[in-house]
């Protein structure tokens, strides 16, 4: 029978005896409360880890749905009247200028950009819950506030706006996930709640179509639906994510005291830090001089050009098919089901197969390649052949889940973490700022100038992957080699996997 664990606060007089050495992450006070506990079971660990699954996954899937959908809708609001309405096209010399709407789309990722790294921080200081909560709740306002917008000044507002906050529901993801998996784990966890990017198309789609298919008296600005529809829902799940979802383990409402201890316990393996808060400079400086953490800012800019032509483009490359709105609306569900279905595939081979990462963005990457050169080639006559190419070239996410795998599981220290997810979304930004550039409104519908863009940069990204693999693996074999040296146990401590020779990296 094990002894009545104690307080928090007596746990601080017994941490040195819990063979821990920096008392400032709650997870390992939390174990040093519970020293005198039996160690957890096989079958504790895979009861708690279903119900962590259960509360954690839904809620984060249905809300990187949301934001997918929120930034589809700017493109799918093409096909119902939006152009027109705000003016987001002009007349020059006989042919119709869409400027005004590409800079619509940058100006989403220039705000993006400039709220990254102030929500990033805001995630390391609060509570991640609470930091997603105060997100979330502005991000569903001012989506709202999309319905209201009259010109293409007030869009352009707006759309800056949505950028700034959307930029932080991704680094607090990737927090959350790595407090409350085991590395081996995060790879599918990761995929889950970014494959409702696809889902959320499968499932969104239909819904819309039907918002648009009922009858009012005004059925001129259709487009407005989208605004009012998730904008109402971000809202509402705002409050829901404030209700359900913990910061960590150490405060999990839906565990028992037990629970919390099996679940800290289990990600002893990690290496890391679970819930510390406090802001390290000399993590923030060896995070933006790491080699390898600088490295994957040109791998993730680079291989997100894809991303234009699915999330800004698609729309109007099936236009140039002929299909009517409502129709292309549809034409669009595949490929969120391509992409959810390859995206739980590779989470799943990456939880049960070691060190597969590298290689699952390299798979994808062969992908899109092929289908940047089908639609770079062909013409718009070979619909068959291009409407396919649109719909696997979704796919590309993928890789963008392999990278994200790989900074949650390769680096250690919350502040240098926090500080490398900014510099990882920062790249992911600019990517979306450069890549509508390529894809010149004088080639529309078929864009052959933006894949031949999206060819050479993916290709070029690949190349640096093999390099980024190269420097794990030979870091790794270096600390094998250190013996004892290159062994210890810091789990719970707030060091970086530089300080922590126990640290291995994945590929």
């Amino acid at each position: 029978m094990t002894d009545t664990p104690p307080s928090l606060k007596e746990s601080k007089e017994h941490y040195e005896e819990a063979g821990l050495h920096d008392a400032r992450d709650a997870a390992a006070l939390l174990i040093a409360a519970h020293r005198n506990e039996a160690p957890p079971t096989p079958e504790e660990e895979r009861r708690v880890l279903f119900k962590i699954d259960c509360m954690l996954m839904p809620m984060m899937m249905f809300i990187y749905g949301l934001q997918y959908l929120d930034k589809l809708g700017y493109s799918l609001g093409t096909s119902f009247g939006s152009i027109k309405d705000l003016h987001l096209s002009v007349i020059k010399n006989g042919k119709t200028d869409i400027t005004r709407y590409k800079t619509g789309a940058t100006l989403f990722w220039a705000g993006f950009l400039v709220g990254v790294y102030p929500c990033t921080f805001m995630a390391q200081k609060l509570p991640v819950a609470k930091a997603t909560t105060i997100i979330l709740f502005i991000w569903g306002f001012v989506y709202l506030c999309g319905a209201f917008c009259n010109s293409y000044q007030g869009i352009f507002a707006q759309r800056f706006f949505l950028g700034v906050f959307e930029s932080g529901v991704t680094p607090c993801f990737m927090i959350l996930t790595a407090s409350f998996y085991k590395k081996p784990e995060q790879a599918s966890r990761t995929g889950l709640w970014y494959a409702a990017c696809g889902l959320g198309s499968v499932i969104g789609m239909p819904c819309l179509y039907g918002v648009l298919k009922i009858h009012s008296s005004d059925m001129n600005h259709l487009w407005k639906r989208f605004y009012y529809l998730w904008g109402a829902v971000t809202i509402v799940f705002s409050g829901l994510f404030y209700l359900f979802v913990p910061s960590s383990p150490t405060n999990a409402r839906f565990l028992s005291e037990r629970e919390r201890f099996v679940a800290v316990q289990r990600l002893r393996e990690n290496q890391s830090e679970v819930d510390a808060h406090k802001w390290e400079w000399s993590q923030a400086k060896e995070a933006i001089t790491d080699p390898r953490v600088l490295i994957l800012f040109p791998i993730a800019f680079l291989s997100y050009f894809a991303n234009a032509c699915v999330s800004t483009f698609s729309p109007l490359i099936l236009s140039g098919f002929g299909y009517s709105p409502l129709q292309t609306l549809l034409m669009l569900m595949p490929a969120g089901a391509a992409n959810w279905a390859m995206m739980v595939a590779f989470g799943y081979f990456q939880q049960h197969v070691r060190n597969v990462r590298l290689l699952c963005f390299h798979l994808t990457g062969v992908v899109v390649l092929v289908c940047s050169a089908i639609l770079w080639k062909t013409k718009t006559t070979q619909k068959s052949a291009r409407y396919a190419s649109v719909i696997m070239l979704s796919c590309y996410s993928c890789a963008y889940v392999a990278l994200l795998g790989l900074l949650i599981a390769n680096v250690a220290g919350r502040t240098k973490r926090t500080v490398a997810n900014a510099i990882y979304m920062t790249a992911y930004c600019t990517t979306n700022i450069c890549s509508p550039l390529t894809f010149p409104s004088t080639q529309s519908p078929t864009f052959p100038d933006g894949f031949k863009t999206t060819l050479a940069t993916m290709a070029a990204s690949m190349g640096l992957a093999v390099v980024y693999q190269i420097m794990v693996m030979r870091e790794n074999k270096r600390r094998d080699a250190l013996g004892d040296e290159g062994k210890g146990d810091h789990a719970f401590e707030d060091i970086t996997d530089r300080q922590n020779l126990a640290f291995r990296y994945l590929y």
